[in-house]
């Protein structure tokens, strides 16, 4: 599988690593300077950043990150795999932004610049073992760091910049392992895919795993391996064994995810064919990124596709020159290219993509515009071949090392200006655009945390022609009730389960009332103010482009620019006696997981918790287990008996709890393996 490396001393390819690594600081840290918080928009900063804080709050405290109290009337997080609460590198760029700028808002940033760094110095590698010079594999990979797919997409979605980092090292080690077994290239392969797969966007790691065992089946037999099926057989179990490897040991992860995804609200079932296939590239767009990415200067909704697809116009050139090289590397070539035009097929609304909708999990994943990302990898590393093809003649041409080194320089900095414009010369391109500039603050946050929020706000307003968010952060929708410590009665969660969304009456994603900009509304004609009030909601949240008619015996407490907060007196405490509500509520704590109270009355009492029922909820009076029962309308009831008393009511996943014993298990008996086989080894004559 290894095409004739290019063998270097170590100081030269570690030389090259450290100016790769020099470039894409330089270019990231334009990019930055033009445009502050580049990574700070779209999901990034409505639903990711609150996952992220509410993480790094809950392991500063001395909990796992399992529930979330915050959002939708109460539910589990961790199961939903976008908080990504497993992946380290998120912790520590929180913490980095902390010390930095003293909050969490720099965060994307650092998050960012790490993968981007770890993206280009993978391909550099991934190139170097398919035999390319270093220059090569440099060029190939400021394109692959700096492409429209993961730059763009990747300030909207910062997962797509992680799966940009871990790709070309998992191909790397694929293709390794392809060649013999090696114990080393088996655990850093299994590593890596499960750093992947903690990332937390399933779609990408299933489509990088479909990639993966592609990509080296088919270079397996482009490369003419001889001995029939048999070494491809071994080949194929290595692959199987690290996969289940893989699986093993991110059991706390996967256990307690396809328990949510089986009681999920949206991906329960297979999608239907028009949610599935919506977003499906169009040829015409993918071609105007390609060759025009300047063209629409002012694009901010993610509804358009035409400036994703960009990989430099140098890149493009250099595709040409891929196909002149000896027969093993045109092999490579054209592997490559054909697996590019798989993932533009797929991509579009074509018969691959009606293939895949018929293939169990991949029927799942909506919007197949997201499979560009792929074309764009493949595309620059048959452009890295032609690049190394152009170098190697040009090198061996008679010229001066000062005229070589004179010409490569050239073409670097054309290159690299050809991205430092398209991101740092022209006005900002994201999925959906936010005005509010970090750091974010809510002056109303003490005052909002001793109840249940609603938002009432039009979906999207109006920049030119195109919709956009605008400022999001005043009205408390998505998860910035998470963000501030509040408590939202919805939320913004894929994977929140039927039974949390039907009680949050559908509310998803922006998590409010969408009205139209200057719609008129009547709250107590409009609006369930009485359910709503069972559930402890005791503000309302209004935009200011709302046309606000009506308020009942709600009472405005606030007025700004941005909002009105209107507060409703008869709203139910988050806990409180279900035989004598009018007393008020009852003290209580929120932590991560957990809700405490202490009672003291004369009588037993039934008290009500505020939090949708779940049966993974245990309680326990005084340090002894009690039952919950659950209400009419989903509450959560403990019966207390008389006397003061301490309880707690706690959630526990049992799924996440056999994970963590499914992976030590695992890795108790990999290290005893390991260990057994090296010391027989030893002992062999």
């Amino acid at each position: 599988m290894t095409i004739s490396p290019h063998v270097e001393p170590p100081v030269t390819r570690y030389r090259w690593d450290l100016l790769l690594g020099v470039l894409v600081l330089a270019i990231f840290a334009a990019i930055e300077w033009q445009h502050p918080w580049y990574f700070l928009q779209d999901d990034n900063r409505d639903q990711n950043l609150p996952y992220y804080i509410h993480n790094i709050r809950a392991i500063l405290a001395g909990e796992f990150p399992l529930f979330n109290f915050h959002q939708y009337l109460g539910t589990p997080v961790h199961a939903c795999i976008q908080s990504a609460s497993l992946y380290l590198p998120n912790y520590l760029a929180l913490i980095l932004s902390s010390v930095l700028f003293g909050h969490y808002y720099g965060a994307m940033e650092f998050i960012a610049l790490f993968h981007l760094l770890l993206a280009a110095t993978g391909f550099s590698r991934l190139m170097q073992h398919f035999g390319l010079h270093n220059i090569a594999g440099c060029f190939g990979a400021i394109a692959w760091a700096f492409c429209g797919f993961v730059i763009v997409v990747g300030n909207s979605w910062i997962q797509v910049v992680g799966y940009a980092a871990y790709l070309p090292w998992i191909l790397l080690f694929s293709l390794k392992m392809a060649e013999g077994f090696s114990l080393k290239v088996f655990v850093l392969l299994a590593l890596v895919r499960v750093i992947d797969l903690f990332l937390g966007y399933p779609p990408y790691f299933i489509y990088t795993v479909t990639f993966d065992l592609l990509t080296v089946t088919v270079l397996y037999f482009a490369s003419g391996v001889r001995g029939g099926w048999r070494p491809f057989a071994a080949f194929a179990c290595r692959q199987a064994v690290n996969y289940l490897c893989v699986f093993l040991l991110a059991a706390p992860l996967l256990l307690p995810a396809l328990h949510q995804v089986s009681i999920s609200a949206d991906r329960q079932r297979p999608l239907g064919w028009e949610e599935f296939s919506q977003f499906s590239y169009r040829l015409a767009d993918w071609l105007n990124g390609l060759i025009m990415p300047f063209s629409d200067m002012a694009v901010n909704s993610w509804t358009e596709q035409q400036f994703i697809s960009h990989i430099g116009y140098l890149t493009l050139f250099f595709l040409i020159a891929a196909y002149w090289q000896d027969q093993a590397k045109r092999k490579v070539v054209i592997s490559l290219a054909v697996i590019a035009l798989f993932s533009l097929l797929w991509a579009s609304d074509t018969f691959v993509t009606r293939l895949f909708y018929q293939i169990p999990f991949h029927n799942r994943l909506r919007w197949p515009f997201k499979l560009g990302f792929f074309t764009s990898f493949y595309l620059i590393a048959v452009a890295s071949f032609g690049f190394d093809a152009w170098y190697r003649r040009f090198a061996s041409a008679g010229r001066s090392r000062g005229f070589t080194a004179v010409a490569l320089s050239v073409l670097f900095v054309c290159h690299i200006a050809n991205f430092l414009i398209l991101y740092a010369g022209t006005p900002q391109r994201m999925f959906s655009r936010h005005f509010d500039a970090p750091p974010f603050a809510e002056p109303l946050q003490s005052m909002l945390a001793d109840g249940r929020i609603v938002s009432i706000c039009p979906s999207r307003v109006k920049e030119g022609e195109k919709q956009i968010y605008g400022y999001s952060v005043p009205q408390l929708g998505f998860n910035y009730a998470t963000l501030f410590g509040l408590y939202h009665f919805a939320g913004y969660e894929l994977l929140v389960s039927q039974k949390n969304l039907d009680a949050a009456l559908g509310l998803n994603i922006r998590a409010d009332f969408n009205l139209q900009p200057g719609a008129p509304l009547d709250i107590p004609a409009a609006l369930p103010l009485d359910y709503f009030r069972e559930w402890g909601v005791k503000w309302y949240v209004v935009d200011r482009g709302v046309n606000l008619q009506g308020i009942g015996g709600l009472e405005q407490v606030f007025r700004d620019e941005r909002r009105i907060v209107l507060r409703d007196r008869s709203a139910r405490p988050f806990v409180y006696w279900l035989d004598n509500p009018g007393a008020g509520g009852v003290p209580h704590r929120f932590t991560t997981n957990s809700i405490f109270t202490v009672t003291e009355r004369a009588t037993a009492g039934p008290l009500l918790v505020n939090v949708l029922y779940n049966g993974f909820f245990k309680a326990d009076i005084d340090g002894k287990p009690a039952g919950i029962a659950e209400t009419g309308d989903g509450q959560m009831l403990v019966v207390v008996p008389p006397g003061r008393h301490e309880v707690r009511i706690s959630f526990v996943d049992p799924y996440f709890r056999a994970g963590v014993y499914v992976a030590a298990g695992f890795l108790l008996l990999a290290v005893i393996a390991i260990a057994s086989c090296r010391f027989c080894g030893r002992r062999a004559p």
